[in-house]
């Protein structure tokens, strides 16, 4: 490998350990003790883990080049060949040649395959690192949740608390439904006759405070949960209700009179009372005699 390649290499991969070009070995070992802890996926919420995985893997790679290189390369500190000492030299000469050293546990074995490092085995060496740390980080980590089963919530635990959602805001009302449901719903009514509420041409009839029916009018419909008008008992007929609808709250006619006014299309009869139709809704109504139409109370008579 050319010297100048060689040496473009190192300081690659002393920055990726976030080292200057002269850094001894053990300032490398050190620094790559300190990223191993401080970018371990275990330490990040699942949104940052690939981040800290991939930045992990770097580091791990570029470890174990420098291991392999600083032992390698002559005019670099390293264990293998460090200068002995005076004691040591006297030792030597008195035959007592000093122990091998041994290289540090969590250093990367390096393997040579005729000079050239196997890329294939770089790439188990960091996955097999990895897998090492996460085995002894679970060991002598204190878990998250101690014997009273609270969490730990400091910032260095990693814990992220879950947002609890907010209720869905109601869309429609129904049967059963309040006035006040109904106000923030439909909004105020364009009449108010107590128990009837008018939005325009279409109807909701309350009782005791709550919904128990309502027509609708096409021009103007209201945010309810069905479409087709709920019929209740106390239901009364009002202004705007369709054909179908009268006929539900007050049966069948006696007698149907279609009228040549221009302001009327039909009227029908139950007994003296009349109720006034155009383009099919309800315009008006004449309540009298003895067969007494469902109208609201006081309101006998409407055109």
């Amino acid at each position: 490998m050319p010297v100048m390649q060689n040496r473009n290499s190192r300081i690659t991969r002393l920055r990726v350990l976030d080292l200057e070009q002269g850094a001894s070995w053990e300032e490398v070992r050190n620094q790559y003790r300190r990223l191993v802890q401080k970018w371990h996926p275990d330490r990040y919420a699942d949104a940052e883990r690939g981040v800290a995985e991939e930045r992990l893997k770097e580091i791990n790679l570029a470890f174990s080049w420098l291991s392999i290189h600083y032992r390698d390369s002559p005019g670099l500190q390293h264990p293998s060949r460090q200068t002995p000492s005076t004691e040591e030299t006297e030792q030597a000469s008195a035959g007592d040649a000093p122990p091998p050293w041994q290289e540090p546990p969590d250093a990367v074995k390096p393997t040579r395959v005729f000079g050239t490092l196997s890329i294939v085995t770089a790439l188990l060496l960091a996955i097999g690192l990895s897998a090492a740390w996460h085995l002894f980080s679970t060991a002598v980590e204190p878990d998250q949740a101690d014997d009273a089963g609270e969490v730990d919530a400091s910032p260095d635990s990693g814990y992220v608390p879950s947002t609890p959602s907010e209720p869905a805001p109601i869309a429609f009302f129904s049967v059963g439904s309040t006035r006040q449901e109904v106000l923030g719903i439909q909004g105020r009514p364009t009449d108010d006759k107590g128990d009837i509420w008018y939005y325009g041409n279409s109807i909701i009839f309350f009782e005791k405070g709550r919904v128990v029916a309502w027509q609708q009018s096409a021009t103007n419909p209201l945010r309810v949960s069905s479409p087709r008008r709920i019929a209740a008992s106390n239901t009364f007929i009002s202004n705007g209700m369709n054909s179908a609808s009268v006929r539900e709250i007050q049966g069948e006619p006696s007698n149907i009179v279609t009228s040549s006014w221009p302001s009327r299309e039909e009227i029908w009869e139950y007994g003296k009372s009349r109720i006034y139709f155009k383009n099919g809704e309800v315009v008006g109504w004449h309540n009298t005699g003895s067969q007494r139409l469902r109208v609201p109370a006081q309101e006998d008579a409407q055109n």
